[in-house]
């Protein structure tokens, strides 16, 4: 096959893939198949390079190719007809059908495989409804030929020790008892029974992140549904919509519904819970959430129901300083029997965190880290911050992006990001807590020219009987030197 290179000593093609080992599959890449039957293609550095073949389907990301992976990641593709080539004109890979092929959708990146990498496959497109791009990795995680729109499948975690009492889910640490929270509502999940899960916390606090780390640690599916997005009671579940070719109107399932209606155990994330648009929508959700676990959808004339192995978790900022949110009563409450209070990490997993997300060095992390505590440690003070705005990790994350990317100096990057989240009063107290930890730089003053130097001061002594001598000292210090005057008289012989 054109555009294939030829592996190098010690590499062949795999016939059979051990289940849960990991074979090398090149000198850059390596092929790992689960206890499900996927087969995952990943960088020797542990970076995934987003191909992932699964039910008969391969799954490219083209963002993460390379030219020195692209060879490799043909022969991943071998016996489906199609190549991965770099588009001379933008510069960016794309899948090319080889001649006598069944033609696949440029927009997409998914072609028919075979279930062993020596065998015959037949290309087959993909459902009309199903709209997918040629980049489908977000963050790492891969979108694995779900007809669902946005849900993901995020790579594979594994639990790690944060120190004593603590836990490292993907990057995230928590306490270990927080974690068994979440561990036992998946299993109460898992048989049916209502096992919501409520994640509270400070702005910025790696909600969202714990979420997403969470079900890459279980290996299933991610699903965030923006709860800021639902107006009505109906968005829950979709709505009359017009197709643009019959013009006619007919229902469509939201990705929530179609969730709900596949089965399959998944996380659901309701992310900002308290930001729906009336308590009416909110409170449309909550049957769902108990023992009936039913939603009614009027427009499809149909009821959601519940399945066995969906875990639903709900993210929410709660408090008086958190403008256009509700309040959640204790009938709202009372739907989610587990919870979890996030706070902000301690210094040493804060720093770590920031130093292996962004690649900033340990001393700059440790300082942005110091700069926040200070900084959160008045923040309750009105006189000193009167927005009551507070450094969160999410902040100190963009900061120290911009420092890595863009090769920012540390003062300018955090000056810059902090206008954003504090208002001018607050300004006063922030700029102490920035100089703390970074100082302006004085510029160094230009090397002034010396000017000549002047005689200040001057002696003269007799010598003998016919003259006398002369010193001038100058006014850098420095002596001129002695003169000897043969015809002139200083004082008394």
């Amino acid at each position: 096959m054109a555009n294939i290179a030829k592996l190098p000593d010690g590499f062949a093609v795999i016939t059979d893939l051990p289940v849960g080992k990991a074979v090398a599959y090149g000198p850059h890449l390596t092929v790992e198949h689960d206890l499900e039957g996927r087969a995952s293609l990943y960088k020797n550095d542990g970076t995934s390079l987003s191909l992932l073949r699964s039910e008969g389907k391969v799954t490219v990301g083209f963002d993460r190719l390379d030219p020195i992976t692209v060879p490799y990641v043909n022969r991943f593709l071998a016996g489906t007809g199609s190549v991965v080539i770099k588009d001379w004109r933008t510069g960016n890979y794309r899948l090319k059908t080889r001649k006598g092929g069944p033609k696949v959708r440029r927009a997409s990146s998914a072609v028919a495989a075979p279930s062993q990498h020596t065998a015959k496959a037949v290309v087959t497109e993909e459902p009309k409804h199903v709209q997918h791009g040629a980049v489908i990795t977000v963050s790492g995680d891969v979108e694995r030929q779900s007809s669902i729109p946005g849900m993901l499948y995020p790579t594979k975690v594994t639990l790690k020790g944060a120190g004593r009492g603590n836990t490292d889910v993907g990057g995230i640490v928590l306490p270990t008892a927080q974690f068994t929270v979440l561990e036992d509502a998946w299993h109460i999940a898992q048989q049916g029974k209502p096992a919501a899960v409520l994640l509270t916390g400070a702005a910025g606090t790696a909600k969202t992140m714990l979420v997403r780390a969470f079900a890459a640690y279980l290996g299933v599916g991610y699903l965030k549904v923006d709860a800021g997005a639902v107006r009505t009671a109906d968005d829950w579940a979709g709505a009359f919509r017009q197709d643009p070719n019959t013009k006619t109107w007919a229902h469509r399932w939201s990705p929530l519904a179609q969730a709900l209606r596949e089965g399959k155990p998944c996380i659901v994330h309701i992310d900002e819970l308290t930001r729906t648009e009336t308590p009416a929508a909110l409170n449309a959700f909550m049957g769902l959430l108990d023992e009936t676990g039913t939603l009614l959808v009027p427009d499809a004339n149909a009821v959601l129901t519940m399945p066995k192995g969906i875990l639903v978790v709900a993210t929410a900022n709660i408090g008086p300083e958190f403008v256009g949110t509700l309040p959640l009563d204790g009938a709202v409450r009372q739907r989610f029997p587990y919870g979890v209070r996030m706070t902000n990490p301690t210094e040493a997993v804060e720093s770590t965190l920031l130093r292996k997300r962004t690649g900033i060095t340990d001393e700059v992390a440790v300082a942005l880290v110091r700069m926040a505590n200070q900084q959160r440690q008045h923040r309750d003070d009105a006189q000193q911050y009167p927005s009551g705005a507070i450094i969160s990790t999410r902040i100190l994350l963009s900061i120290a992006e911009r420092i890595a990317v863009r090769n920012a100096d540390p003062r300018e990057a955090v000056i810059s990001t902090l206008q954003a989240q504090f208002d001018p009063g607050d300004d006063a107290a922030l700029s102490v807590v920035i100089d703390a930890f970074f100082p302006k730089v004085k510029p160094m003053a230009p090397p002034v020219e010396a000017g000549p130097a002047t005689i200040v001061t001057e002696r003269h002594w007799f010598v003998g009987n016919t003259g006398g001598a002369c010193q001038k000292v100058l006014s850098d210090g420095t002596p001129c030197g002695n003169l000897l005057e043969s015809a002139v008289h200083f004082g008394n012989k």
